[in-house]
């Protein structure tokens, strides 16, 4: 995924789900305690249990305001 950690959407399609459902969640994916075994996190410390990841897209920017005046 690259050397820059950032928050993404991501789907499990191998995490005990009926065929074709994946397990989507937002999360930071990062080798959190240096030990060689990068984890999905939720940016909170709490693992997402995605354990097989094989699909995964940036989240786009948040809108931006409006000045009408």
């Amino acid at each position: 995924m690259g050397e820059r950690q950032c928050y993404v959407l991501a789907a499990d399609f191998k995490n005990n789900y009926p065929p074709n459902i994946p397990n989507t969640q937002v999360g930071v994916y990062g080798d959190w305690f240096n030990d060689g075994n990068p984890t999905w996190d939720d940016g909170d410390g709490e693992d997402l249990y995605l354990k097989e990841v094989t699909h995964w897209m940036q989240l786009p920017e948040p809108p931006q305001e409006v000045n009408r005046g």
